[in-house]
């Protein structure tokens, strides 16, 4: 069964190369979970994760009231520490609200997600919050009346963001697009960011560079088969366009990271022989591509995977949901842009499930990985969980 979401530094040169950096084999783990929410015997799901330099952190998840109604919440942390309660981020959403979430530099955190107007409308809309987690206004994205949804957002340091979202052009028809805002919310115009007519654009993940001129970096799907990677300015001039992945074979649900200068890795998921396994591929700031590389490779079915970047040095950190037979995990892989750093380890382990992590990095290379944790064998009850590590 194949169907799935298949959902100022000073500019410096970058060359893919093996560094040494420490004298451990395995990352660097927090020895114990944390449970994010408030136990619930609802579903709870789909769950991001966002970070600032200085170890402010959010995580960001769907909270289902009803079959019908549900709310997207947060939780606070610094470090490793919770801070505050749960909150509610938005009411009276669906359970396919989608949230995506980014931090900027002081702490301000903005969540974007997908607004059922009607029974046959979709709008994308996004909340932003201080760095003390107080509401401060609501901005719509995109409200046409086509259906817009399956937001991804990014923002730099000073709190400039960038949304990108599908559109349903027509019945037959799903393409691309994103608009860029300063901290206060203002933005120019809507950018397509893949509009084709003859092909199915979807799944989009964006990042943008967090410090300098505004870089904004977008993988996506197209015809749900092949992985893509465009960059584009602050005025949605595009600047280049890679084919990350264009096997033939089944590619998709990529997810990806940006340093300070500008370089990305596109993180995505390659079916073949039998199997789901993990790729990456690094995107230098020239628009220039590496080689593929395989981050998880096997008979285990390895789908969902979610990366951070180092903002200084060329490594990053790929999480990702495994399952083998009836045991799911969630997995993290460090690696350079040339090598894997140490060993694949488990974050989570779970005979019900543990899935579709979300990961986040500071400036000081420590990450936190949310993902949600079914803590008994029917889908009636799950929960959201957290790790913390260190690159």
């Amino acid at each position: 069964m194949l169907t799935m979401r298949i959902r100022s530094q000073t500019q410096r040169s970058f060359h893919p190369e093996l560094v040494l950096l420490e004298n451990r084999t395995v990352p660097s783990l927090s020895p114990t979970y944390r449970h994010v929410n408030a136990p619930t015997s609802f579903l709870t799901h789909d769950s991001v994760s966002a970070s600032s330099e200085s170890g402010s952190r959010v995580v960001v998840w769907v909270h289902d009231l009803t079959t019908t109604n549900s709310e997207v919440r947060a939780q606070r942390f610094f470090g490793q520490t919770a801070v505050g309660n749960n909150f509610i981020v938005a009411s009276n959403v669906r359970a396919d609200a989608n949230p995506a979430v980014c931090m900027d530099g002081l702490g301000r955190f903005f969540v974007s997600f997908t607004r059922r107007t009607s029974a046959s409308n979709r709008d994308v809309v996004v909340r932003r919050f201080t760095s003390s987690g107080a509401f401060v206004a609501e901005t719509v994205v995109a409200a046409t009346s086509r259906n817009e949804y399956d937001s991804s957002i990014a923002c730099s340091a000073v709190g400039n963001f960038a949304v990108s979202y599908t559109t349903d052009t027509s019945t037959t028809n799903q393409d691309l697009h994103f608009r860029v805002f300063t901290a206060a919310a203002v933005s120019q115009k809507v950018y397509p960011l893949a509009i084709s007519t003859t092909k199915d654009e979807t799944l989009s993940a964006i990042a943008v560079r967090r410090t300098g001129p505004m870089t904004i970096s977008a993988a996506y799907v197209v015809d749900g088969k092949d992985v893509v990677h465009r960059r584009f300015n602050a005025l949605g001039v595009q600047l280049s366009t890679n084919s990350i992945a264009t096997s033939g074979q089944l590619e998709t649900n990529p997810s990806v990271a940006m340093d300070n200068a500008g370089n990305a890795v596109v993180a995505f998921q390659h079916y073949g022989s039998g199997s789901w396994n993990i790729w990456a591929r690094v995107v230098l700031s020239t628009g220039d591509m590496g080689a593929t590389r395989l981050v998880q490779g096997g008979t285990s079915q390895d789908t969902f995977p979610t990366v951070a970047m180092d903002l200084t040095q060329p490594r990053f950190v790929v999480a990702y949901q495994s399952q083998l037979g009836n045991s799911f995990r969630v997995i993290a892989t460090e690696m350079t842009t040339m090598t894997i750093l140490g060993h694949h380890v488990v974050l989570a382990d779970a005979n019900y499930g543990t899935t579709r992590p979300s990961i986040a990095i500071d400036g000081s290379d420590r990450y936190i990985v949310s993902f949600v944790w079914r803590t008994i064998a029917t889908q009636s009850d799950t929960e959201i969980f957290a790790r913390f590590g260190l690159l």
